[in-house]
């Protein structure tokens, strides 16, 4: 499901950043904000920033942090017509597919809302879910089943990101801790 990051040149780092990519209309933003509820167990159990245009600090230098995109390790791409229509994010997209194209980053695409998914360039990307529901279908799935369903995927592309990348592995603080007390 995961594109790996070139592994001819692994770079250790100490923490793992991740960007969330939607329109700024008012059910992806949401859907942002619900799927970070979502991870908690995961954030809080490793190393990990997740950034957001929906959080972007008050203050904050707005294009430079939009910029974090490009240098994110993994971007989450909060699929629905919106994201398509809207000429920045969708600028933003392509600019994001180029990277994972030359193994720069993981790319994962999220269904959020039905839209011509099996069109470019999202047909050119593995989505979640694999089952290619939308994460607001009432029709098909409860929220909180959707979003656990979405949360495992991602769970474990990020903790296969971090077995490859992290300088301290999961769990080496617990036990570093444990000694020490």
């Amino acid at each position: 499901m995961t594109t790996p990051v070139d592994a001819a040149s692994p770079k250790q780092k100490d923490k793992i950043d991740i960007y969330f990519l939607s329109s700024p209309d008012a059910q992806d933003v949401e859907a942002c904000q619900r799927l970070h509820k979502f991870l908690a167990p995961v954030i809080k159990n490793l190393p990990i920033e997740i950034y957001s245009d929906y959080s972007i600090p008050e203050g904050a230098d707005i294009p430079k942090y939009k910029e974090m995109l490009y240098h994110a390790d993994i971007v989450v791409a909060f699929g629905s017509s919106d994201l398509i229509d809207n000429e920045e994010t969708y600028a933003r997209v392509q600019k994001v597919i180029l990277k994972r194209n030359n193994n720069e980053i993981i790319l994962m695409a999220i269904l959020v809302r039905n839209f011509l998914f099996d069109e470019p360039p999202f047909s050119l990307l593995p989505l979640l879910p694999t089952n290619h529901q939308p994460l607001n279908s009432r029709k098909f799935w409860d929220i909180d089943d959707a979003y656990t369903t979405v949360g495992k995927e991602l769970r474990d592309a990020i903790k296969q990101f971090a077995d490859h990348y992290l300088m301290v592995k999961p769990g080496e603080n617990d036990n570093q801790h444990k000694k020490n007390n």
